[in-house]
C-alpha cells in the first residue's frame, strides 16, 4: 500500500537503521528499496538537514509524534516538504520504530505565498484608498463596525475607535438608507450604490454622500461613503455663476458672439436682432457669411492674426449684412477664450449709428 502513495515513506528503528522505504522514495534515490534495509539513516540520506535529523532523533528518544516543514536539498525535484513522524509499537505496546511520511508541498507553499502577497497588496490598497472604507460584520443579530482604513480614520476625525463594535442599526439609526444598503448588499451579495444627504456626526451638520456597499465575504459588507458635499457646493456655485453670466450676455446692449474656426457656436439675442435672424439660424453659420463682401478679406486677416497669438489688435470697423440685404456699420473687438473645452474667439460687436427707434 505504501508503494502506491505519492508520499515518500521511510521506517527507521531506534538505532536509526532503515527498516523500510517505499518505491517512490527509492526511485528518488535511484536504487532498489532492498539495498537500503539495515543501512544507517545518515548513510542513506547524507545530506539530511540538521533540523530534520534532530527532530527525527527527538522523536526516537521520546516516542512522540511530530510534524515539520522544511526545504529539502536531499531529494532531487523536491523543494518544500512536510514530514509527519509517527511512532510505531509492537503488540505489547513497546515503541519499536519511527515512520516518516514526507509529502511534497512545494505547490501548496507557492500558492500560500502568492495568496499572502495578494492579501498584502489588497491591504495596502485598502489602507491607502483615498476614499473612507468601513467594514461592517454580521454577528448573528446585526452588522457591527469592525475595521476601517486610514481615510476612514481621518474622515471620522479620530472618533472612529469609539464607534468600533457599535451595531449598524444603532449607529445609523437616523440614516435608514445606509442600513438598507448594508442589508440588501449582504442579502443579494451584489454591490449597491446610493447618494443622498444625512446629518454627519463628525461635522455636526447635513452633508452629502455618495456611497458604495460591497460584499466582503464571508460575513461582512465594505462601505465606502465619499463625502461630496464640497463638490456639490462647487457645482452649485458654478451653475449659479453660469446663469449669472448667461443672463449678463443675453441682456447686454452689445452683440456678443463666440467663434470656433469660422463658425458661430454662440450668439446673444442682440446680434440676432440686428441681423434680422433668430439665434437658432445664426448658430452654426459662418460668421464671414454675415460680413459685407468687400470686408471679408479684412476680417479674415483679423482671424489669422488672432490665430498666431496676437492679442492687442484694437477695434476694427466693418459692415455686417442683415437678412434683408442692408448693411449695418459695427465695430468688433475680440479675445481668445476657452469655450466648451476648446479654444474660441469671443467677439464684441457694437453697432454704430443705431436707428432712433432702437435706442434705449
Amino acid at each position: 500500500m505504501a508503494d502506491n502513495l505519492d508520499a515518500l515513506v521511510i521506517e527507521v528503528d531506534r538505532e536509526e537503521r532503515i527498516l523500510f522505504l517505499n518505491q517512490p522514495c527509492a526511485a528518488r534515490l535511484s536504487r532498489s528499496p532492498r539495498q537500503f534495509v539495515g543501512a544507517p539513516l545518515t548513510q542513506v540520506l547524507p545530506q539530511i538537514t540538521p533540523l530534520v535529523l534532530e527532530r527525527v532523533r527527538q522523536a526516537l528518544r521520546d516516542g512522540r509524534p511530530d510534524v515539520l516543514e522544511y526545504q529539502s536539498n536531499q531529494l532531487p525535484g523536491s523543494r518544500w516538504q512536510r514530514v509527519k513522524l509517527v511512532p510505531l509499537h509492537d503488540a505489547a505496546g513497546k515503541f519499536t520504530s519511527l515512520l516518516a511520511i514526507a509529502t511534497d508541498i512545494d505547490d501548496a507553499r507557492n500558492t500560500e505565498e502568492a495568496l499572502r502577497r495578494s492579501e498584502q497588496r489588497c491591504k495596502v490598497i485598502y489602507d491607502n484608498n483615498p476614499i473612507p472604507c468601513y467594514i461592517w460584520q454580521w454577528n448573528g443579530q446585526d452588522f457591527v463596525l469592525v475595521n476601517y482604513n486610514q481615510a476612514g480614520f481621518k474622515a471620522a476625525k479620530g472618533m472612529i475607535e469609539e464607534w468600533l463594535g457599535l451595531p449598524a442599526k444603532l449607529f445609523h439609526r437616523d440614516q435608514p438608507a445606509i442600513i438598507h444598503g448594508i442589508y440588501s448588499c449582504f442579502a443579494e451579495q451584489q454591490t449597491k450604490e446610493w447618494e443622498g444627504s444625512f446629518f454627519s456626526k463628525t461635522y455636526a451638520e447635513e452633508r452629502h454622500f455618495h456611497a458604495f456597499f460591497i460584499p466582503f465575504p464571508p460575513d461582512a459588507v465594505l462601505v465606502q461613503p465619499e463625502d461630496v458635499t464640497e463638490r456639490k457646493r462647487m457645482v452649485a456655485r458654478l451653475q449659479e455663476s453660469e446663469r449669472f453670466h448667461r443672463a449678463l450676455i443675453e441682456t447686454a446692449n452689445d452683440s456678443i458672439a463666440v467663434l470656433q474656426g469660422e463658425k458661430l457656436v454662440f450668439c446673444n439675442p442682440q446680434l440676432a436682432m440686428i441681423l434680422g435672424r433668430s439665434v437658432k439660424e445664426l448658430t452654426g453659420s459662418k460668421f464671414l457669411d454675415h460680413v459685407a463682401q468687400d470686408q471679408r478679406e479684412l476680417v479674415g486677416q483679423f482671424y489669422a492674426r488672432r490665430a498666431k497669438g496676437e492679442r492687442e489688435l484694437g477695434v476694427i470697423p466693418i459692415s455686417l449684412v442683415a437678412k434683408g440685404g442692408h448693411e449695418i456699420q459695427v465695430e468688433i473687438n475680440g479675445a481668445r477664450i476657452e469655450f466648451q473645452g476648446a479654444e474660441a474667439e469671443l467677439l464684441i460687436v457694437r453697432e454704430l449709428n443705431i436707428p432712433w427707434h432702437r435706442r434705449g
